[in-house]
């Protein structure tokens, strides 16, 4: 133990001053976080991972237990020591700016720091969606046991989503109940679920996109276009089902991706292991399928020699991805006669979109001077558009917060429209590249993020034709999406500038520069928007 710490002080800090918190809220008896407690203890761990030296290292911890401290005495302005610890973060992040581990720290300490305080400064049914049914699921099974056998899914309303996330909330919900004595403590808490959820899958995000080998100002753009999505700060507070898949769909992602550079089976177990489970929590993971035969196709085709491992590999995952994945849609069918994929007609009033055409459903662009989506008084029947505004700002109305957030919010929405035009004229790039044999470098994951990328706005668009509500055309049905329009973004840019300098094209050289700066800059005006609207605007 005393060599772990030896080896690692920053990590053994930051693990003391989470540990420090989570004592301090018990000896306060509180079951969640008031607004800004927690970055006094964490803002230290997360400078001690950026400073080099021991003096500095408890100068920082010292200034932010004296903060801490401050805090819990007098309740100061959480909001001003927050931007105030921030800023400390900025200066240290600078200092040591040339170490490349210790800015990836930074600004995932800083995003991390930023859902936190959302979650603290937002209660469990705000901005939340089908919160009776979520809880309603919850009950179901803690009160009844989940058993497998008995289950019936047409017992009552939303017993139809997948079970996997509803057993974990739910026993950690009862678990809650029994420590606090209070199920509304309870229920705050299982934001903090959703928290692990959410920095987890940003971790395992960054992990991906390092195995991309991008050069380091696109990599960071990359970190920060994901970290700092809007979608992320809402799923920080959310207490749904489409967080938990996100995450195991981005773990599979990573694990396959290491498999296809290694070829060792513990990663193919490891990526089967996240598909199956990210099924079991939301069936729209399965929309990864047509990506990852994409991927095991440019396998087998470039692995001449090796195509009987390669077919023991996809042998391993198909066995134990199915079970796993399809064992409660054929066991509910088989059981209890219900489709493969079944969603009750709720007709929710003042949404319904049914009599709207299909040009309409796309040519429509009669909101787009409105980034507010207000469910069910205002709504917008263009599907890209409300996925868009759903992406940003979620599906109630945001300009019912500060009336100061209005021009940042219009900012990061035409911001994003600019995005979403990149990333579309980044695919037809990246296909042009390929197919005149440019693509050398990536062209596996290249393949395997544009065709996820087609995949799921495919799927989005005929989900919302076929269940033609607001509610089906909200980003967090699709939010698997981050990740492939990350990338993509990322892929064009570092193709851009890796492409070589041609002597008849002089401003090729401006070009390639551009491509350099014009990502980090864009990704980084992103991040701030987004960070400012949902700490400082709500």
């Amino acid at each position: 133990m005393l060599q772990i710490i030896a080896q690692h002080p920053f990590s053994f800090n930051f693990v003391m001053c989470l540990l420090s918190y989570l004592a301090a809220g018990i000896f306060f008896n509180a079951a969640f976080m008031e607004p800004g407690e927690a970055t006094y203890l964490l803002i230290a761990g997360i400078v001690a991972a950026c400073a080099q030296g021991y003096v500095r290292q408890i100068i920082f911890f010292l200034c932010a237990l004296l903060l801490f401290l401050y805090h819990i005495i007098t309740q100061g302005n959480a909001d001003i020591l927050l931007l105030a610890e921030l800023f400390l973060t900025a200066i240290v992040l600078y200092t040591e700016r040339k170490d490349k581990s210790t800015l990836l720290i930074g600004i995932t300490g800083a995003a991390f720091l930023c859902h936190l305080f959302y979650v603290q400064q937002t209660p469990v049914d705000v901005r939340q969606h089908d919160l009776s049914g979520i809880f309603l699921y919850m009950r179901q099974i803690t009160q009844h046991g989940f058993n497998g056998i008995d289950f019936n899914p047409w017992h009552m309303y939303y017993l139809f989503h997948q079970p996997l996330h509803f057993i974990v909330a739910g026993y950690l919900y009862l678990t809650g109940s029994a420590l606090w004595e209070s199920t509304a403590a309870a229920a705050e808490g299982l934001q903090y679920l959703s928290l692990f959820y959410v920095t987890t899958a940003s971790v395992f995000a960054a992990f991906i996109l390092r195995e991309l080998r991008l050069p380091q100002k696109i990599f960071y753009a990359g970190i920060l276009l994901f970290m700092f999505n809007p979608t992320l700060f809402l799923f920080s507070g959310y207490i749904s089902d489409d967080t938990p898949a996100m995450m195991w769909s981005i773990i599979a992602v990573y694990f396959l991706f290491r498999w296809y550079k290694t070829e060792k089976s513990l990663y193919i177990l490891a990526a089967a292991a996240g598909f199956g489970f990210g099924v079991l929590t939301k069936l729209s993971v399965l929309m990864a399928v047509p990506a990852i035969i994409s991927l095991f196709l440019c396998k087998i085709s470039t692995s001449e020699g090796k195509r009987t491992d390669i077919f023991a590999d996809l042998c391993l995952f198909v066995i134990i991805a199915v079970p796993l994945s399809l064992g409660w849609v054929i066991r509910n069918h088989i059981l209890y006669d219900m489709q493969f994929y079944n969603i009750p007609d709720t007709s929710p009033w003042g949404q319904n979109f049914k009599y709207r055409t299909l040009g309409e459903r796309i040519f429509d662009f009669s909101q787009i001077s409105k980034p507010f989506i207000n469910a069910p008084t205002a709504v917008d029947a263009n599907i890209w558009l409300a996925m868009i505004k759903t992406e940003l700002f979620g599906e109630w109305d945001m300009s019912i917060g500060n009336v100061f957030i209005y021009v940042p919010a219009k900012l990061l929405y035409l911001l994003n429209i600019f995005l979403k035009i990149c990333t579309v004229a980044g695919i037809l790039y990246l296909l042009h590249q390929a197919a005149t044999d440019k693509l050398s470098r990536n062209k596996p994951f290249v393949w395997f993020f544009i065709v996820l990328y087609i995949t799921l706005w495919g799927y989005s668009f005929k989900y919302a034709m076929d269940y033609p509500y607001a509610c089906s055309t909200d980003y967090r049905l699709f939010a698997q999406l981050i990740l492939p329009e990350t990338a993509i973004l990322c892929l064009c840019a570092a193709r851009i500038l890796r492409s070589g300098c041609r002597k008849s094209s002089f401003p090729i050289h401006i070009w390639q520069k551009a491509a350099a700066n014009f990502l980090p800059v864009v990704a980084l005006l992103y991040a701030l928007l987004s960070a400012f609207i949902y700490v400082y605007g709500l």
